[in-house]
């Protein structure tokens, strides 16, 4: 038999390919199928199958039109398990027939034809019928189970009538590993995906035995979980078996379902697409097999002139760090260079981008929630990109420095030593991290008198907390101290969430705060993390990123929302800076400095 080979599209900003089973195989045949090219405008009713890409290297041969063709070893088991759900739901989903999935429906090696489709991306998931998202299958369960273990983690199903914790079957705690430990919601394209489409259904299994629901359902579900009762007994008692192999991904994943629900409902109130940094933003903490995808599995969801203008170019020549500071010349044009400037860090992974520009795949800076604040008062920005391309000029303040940043090194089991020029703090371990906070400034207050700001236990509580209530965006309010004090009083101990029920009513905590304490442990664990305890040169207490050192200054930009650390750059002449990254300092995030008289700003260039 031949090998396969693509005929050209002859316009391929505006035609796609659908293919269809030549006929529904037994389980372990190889699937056949017919590919045609269509005008998107008038092409027949199709499904959009969504699946995690995995190795090229790895690869299946299919027959296409009649000849080999390879696809990816994860693209050949998602048509396959696709093929048998398929035969047993003829009478249900008879409309299903012609099928859209990347893996063959684009060349693959035409970066040329790829970048042309990538453009297609919004059409062909908001023209789908319907997205079938593949999960992949489980190891030791049935595919049914995972749906009935979810919606106990989530409270959908009640663990018992009073809804105290009790003990699931272990069968539950699998089942909702297996599940969860599927990578499909740390997937970048799946954002996308599932916010354009019309319906979508989840397919979980192999060809032997599957399952299928609705998405949104779930999703639904999930959400309202979350809503009322934090994060769910439920879940945290799942999470805290010996069966969850990895409770901090799993929390990732839940963090990413959440970004891309509120994306969802934002992009549903803004059809003309969204805002790029925060929709970049939003999705931080999601993979993609190649770099430059950080920026082009959301295209979809970007601002239409933003899109028009944006370069997608998948040719070896062109790299990751092109497209990032592509990405960020255009978000500078458009007025969101202080935004922008609220995702860039000195710590980058990709080599040759200066530190304004956002390395979007550093995962472990997390950005603070910079709308709760306005730091620059009502001092309008002024940036600029500098002829070279490298350079950006930007107006602003030089108004602090760093006395003492804490280490990231974990405190259980240690004595904090005052006498110390660093102040320690933990990124690792953040639940320590207000233990030693409140000693430390305690220790400092008493004797010299250094805390800037209101009392020590105030000033402490809020730093630690970026002065914000998870899931809100509202300032703490004195009120919810009791909450974090009932989060102080469970986390204490080794002994983790799901064990502290008896402890936390013996020490007269009621019931609401337990609910509420979750919320709290799963804004330490992934809140905090990437930024270090600190005493700047006022004596205000801050939190800093982790690549601070002392002698480092604060600045503010005109414009900003938060302050920044920022580091002379060596052998620059006049002095040139780079960003280390933005900051919490207690005391300055409402504009208060800005009130000072004689506060002028100067030109900061940023490399």
């Amino acid at each position: 038999m031949d090998s396969f080979k693509y005929k050209p599209f002859t316009n391929a900003a505006e035609q796609v390919r659908l293919l269809r089973f030549d006929h529904l195989g037994e389980p372990g045949t190889r699937p056949s199928i017919t590919l045609e090219t269509f005008e998107i405008s008038a092409s027949p009713s199709f499904t959009a199958l969504s699946y995690v890409a995995g190795s090229p290297l790895q690869v299946q041969i299919i027959n296409c039109n009649g000849k080999r063709a390879s696809i990816t070893e994860n693209a050949n088991t998602a048509l396959c398990t696709l093929q048998q759900w398929l035969r047993s739901h003829r009478t249900t989903f008879p409309q299903i027939s012609w099928i859209w999935i990347d893996a063959i429906s684009i060349n693959q090696l035409d970066a040329v034809e790829k970048s042309a489709q990538i453009r297609l991306m919004k059409e062909v998931f908001g023209l789908a019928a319907q997205v079938i998202v593949y999960f992949g299958s489980p190891q030791t369960t049935h595919p049914n189970d995972a749906y009935v273990a979810v919606a106990k983690a989530f409270g959908a199903i009640p663990v018992s009538a009073d809804g105290a914790l009790v003990s699931s079957p272990e069968k539950d705690y699998t089942a909702f590993n297996e599940f969860w430990s599927q990578v499909v919601y740390t997937r970048s394209w799946i954002i996308q995906e599932l916010i354009l489409a019309k319906a979508a259904l989840c397919l979980y299994g192999s060809e032997q035995k599957f399952a299928s629901w609705d998405l949104d359902g779930m999703h639904t579900m999930m959400k309202m979980g979350i809503e009322q009762r934090g994060l769910g007994r439920g879940f945290l008692e799942l999470q805290s078996t010996p069966s969850s192999t990895n409770p901090l991904q799993n929390i990732k994943q839940l963090r990413n379902i959440g970004n891309w629900l509120e994306l969802r409902r934002e992009y549903r109130g803004k059809p003309g697409g969204l805002n790029p940094v925060r929709v970049l933003m939003r999705a931080r903490f999601s993979d993609t097999s190649d770099t430059r995808d950080r920026i082009y599995s959301l295209l979809g969801l970007f601002e239409r002139n933003f899109t028009s203008r944006l370069v997608v170019n998948y040719s070896p020549s062109y790299t990751a760090a092109d497209a990032f500071r592509d990405f960020a010349r255009l978000c500078i044009e458009d007025n969101r260079g202080t935004e922008l400037l609220e995702q860039a860090s000195i710590v980058h992974r990709l080599s040759g981008l200066p530190t304004w520009c956002p390395d979007w795949t550093a995962e472990t800076f997390q950005p603070l929630p910079a709308q709760l604040y306005s730091a620059a008062g009502t001092c309008q920005p002024h940036i600029t990109l500098r002829s070279c391309g490298n350079e950006l000029s930007v107006r602003g303040f030089v108004l602090d420095t760093v006395l003492h940043r804490g280490d990231r090194q974990g405190l259980r089991g240690e004595a904090l030593n005052l006498d110390r020029e660093e102040v320690r703090s933990t990124a690792e371990h953040a639940i320590w991290l207000e233990f030693e906070a409140s000693t430390y400034c305690n220790h400092i207050a008493d004797e010299d008198g250094l805390i800037h700001g209101a009392s020590t236990e105030e000033v402490t509580w809020r730093t630690l907390l970026v002065d914000e209530v998870c899931h809100e965006t509202r300032r703490c309010r004195q009120d919810d101290k009791q909450y974090f004090d009932a989060w102080k009083t469970v986390y204490a101990t080794d002994d983790g969430p799901a064990k502290e029920t008896e402890r936390l009513k013996a020490a007269g905590v009621d019931l609401r705060a337990l609910e509420v304490k979750t919320d709290w442990w799963i804004y330490g664990m992934t809140h905090v993390p990437g930024h270090a305890l600190s005493i700047m040169n006022s004596k205000r207490l801050g939190l800093v990123p982790n690549a601070t050192k002392r002698g480092d200054s604060i600045a503010i930009f005109c414009g900003g929302r938060v302050p920044f650390v920022i580091r002379a750059k060596d052998g620059t002449s006049p002095s040139k800076w780079e960003i280390v990254g933005p900051c919490y300092i207690h005391g300055v995030m409402d504009g208060e400095l800005m009130d000072q008289e004689g506060q002028q700003p100067v030109q900061i260039i940023l490399v």
